[in-house]
């Protein structure tokens, strides 16, 4: 199969999982063992946050991303280490989009940078916008940082979804984002070509934005000058990014973060869980690896484990000034 881009990205990114999986072995058992995942819900509205018990993610999950631990190991999306039966597909000057052989849901794949640099935002705004844009509402692009869910930080990489089951995602295709509910974001911002959206919910801050390409990439700038500001730590802010198509527009959300893992990752005996959120967990997902942490995983304990790792309500409310105040009206 030869990669393309352009209008029939879609109808190719369709049956490339399917292809891949008739040569190799590994990626057909993963999807096997996809299909005996189980989902539930863990809030009252069904739609806006969930459990998954995928055991296949544990590796992922419990990845050590520390300097040391990544120096020992070869990087496994540099194009000499993937395994025989792999194949990629080009998309754009620099990346190549590869299946996820630990899927977390239908049609997982990741979009690899084509030479070996560590994981960061800004170099790969363009690339999101432009595989949003191309694959239309069948696939939703993901960002994991390199300090907050990413499991190859020493590979700049992004990774895509099947639309339409994340959640906060479909909160939003669902057109809840105008002031009301506590289930609704508030307007920060709203111009002709961009408009910004804020919510604190489950513990969670998120930022809404809506509108044109080339506004959501000036805008999402601005958003990561300040959040640098806002900490001065190394590295770029930590964040997760969650992009996707809904007929004409075009939506991000982002997820502010302070920390990579929740208290109870670490922990010992009953308090114990096994969670490592990224994007997908950030956006109403949450992905365990045990069945005792699926089972006993519920609301509160959820509101916990994104207490501790998204921004805390302070800097949000900066952060939502900040916006306002930089933003521009027009």
């Amino acid at each position: 199969m030869t990669g393309r881009s352009g209008a029939d990205l879609a109808s190719t990114l369709a049956a490339f999982p399917e292809w891949q999986a008739a040569s190799w072995s590994r990626l057909r058992q993963a999807y096997r063992d996809l299909q005996a995942t189980r989902l539930r819900s863990l809030s009252r509205d069904a739609r806006s946050l969930l459990v998954q018990w995928n055991p296949n993610r544990r590796t992922s999950t419990t990845a050590q991303v520390d300097s040391g631990s990544i120096g020992r190991r070869p990087c496994f999306l540099c194009p000499e280490n993937l395994p025989n039966p792999e194949r990629a597909l080009p998309f754009g000057k620099h990346l190549v989009i590869l299946t996820n052989p630990a899927p977390i849901l239908p049609d997982h794949l990741v979009l690899a940078g084509r030479s070996h640099s560590p994981q960061a935002i800004l170099p790969l705004l363009e690339g999101i916008m432009e595989f949003s844009t191309e694959v239309g509402e069948r696939l939703t692009c993901l960002y994991n940082g390199p300090r907050c869910g990413a499991s190859a930080p020493d590979h700049i990489h992004l990774q895509a979804v099947q639309s339409g089951i994340l959640p906060e995602e479909r909160l939003v295709r669902a057109g809840s984002f105008p002031p009301g509910s506590h289930l609704h974001f508030e307007m920060i911002r709203q111009g002709t070509s961009i408009s910004v959206f804020s919510k604190r919910e489950h513990k969670r801050a998120v930022i809404l934005f809506r509108g044109s390409s080339d506004a959501i990439i000036d805008a999402l700038k601005i958003t990561l000058e300040i959040l640098s500001a806002q900490n001065a730590g190394p590295g770029e802010p930590m964040i997760n990014l969650v992009a996707f198509r809904h007929g004409a527009e075009r939506f991000v959300l982002l997820f502010p973060r302070k920390a990579h893992r929740p208290g109870c990752y670490y922990a010992q005996g009953p308090e114990s869980c096994i969670t490592s959120p990224g994007a997908v967990d950030m956006a109403g997902l949450l992905v365990t690896v045990r069945q005792q942490d699926f089972t006993k995983m519920d609301e509160e304990l959820s509101n916990t484990i994104f207490a501790e790792t998204s921004m805390d309500l302070p800097q949000q409310r900066s952060l939502e000034e900040e916006l306002k105040r930089r933003l521009p009206h027009a």
